[in-house]
C-alpha cells in the first residue's frame, strides 16, 4: 500500500513524479523561447495539460508526461522568432527587409513557393514588408 501525505491527501511519489514532468516541460517550452516568463510558460503547460492547483498529483504526472509538446514547442519558437523580426524592424527595417531578401534567396524552390503563397495571402495585413518581398519574388513591378 503506498503512502500517502496526510497534509494534502495525495501520494508523495505521485507528486515527485508530476513536479519532474512538469520542470522538463517548462525546461523545453523555455528553451523553444527564452524570452517568455515563467508565469506564461506555467499558464501554457496548465492550459495545455488541462491541470491546475486542484489536479491530483498522480493525475497531473500522467498528464503531463503524455502531453505532446511538438507543435506548441514549434509555434512558441516561431512567435519568439517574429518578435525578434519585430524588434529589428523597429531598429532599422531597411536592414531588416535586406536581411530578409538574403533569406529569400536561400530558400529552396518549394519553401520560396511556400513563402509567396503565405505572402500573397497576407499582404493586406502587412502591405509594405509584403510589397517588398513579393518585389524580391518578381511578382510585382518597381
Amino acid at each position: 500500500m503506498e503512502a500517502k501525505d496526510p497534509s494534502r491527501g495525495r501520494n508523495p511519489d505521485g507528486a515527485t513524479q508530476a513536479r519532474v514532468a512538469r520542470s522538463s516541460a517548462l525546461a523545453k517550452i523555455a528553451e523553444a523561447d527564452p524570452d517568455t516568463t515563467f508565469e506564461y510558460r506555467s499558464r501554457l503547460l496548465n492550459n495545455l495539460a488541462s491541470i491546475d492547483s486542484t489536479t491530483p498529483c498522480s493525475e497531473a504526472a500522467t498528464k503531463l508526461e503524455r502531453l505532446n509538446l511538438t507543435k506548441t514547442l514549434g509555434q512558441t519558437k516561431a512567435d519568439g522568432l517574429v518578435r525578434q523580426l519585430f524588434d529589428m524592424i523597429d531598429q532599422d527595417r531597411t536592414a531588416a527587409v535586406d536581411g530578409m531578401v538574403r533569406l529569400v534567396d536561400n530558400l529552396t524552390d518549394g519553401a520560396r513557393a511556400s513563402l509567396q503563397a503565405v505572402l500573397q495571402d497576407s499582404a493586406k495585413h502587412m502591405p509594405g514588408m509584403s510589397y517588398q518581398m513579393l518585389r524580391r519574388f518578381g511578382d510585382v513591378a518597381d
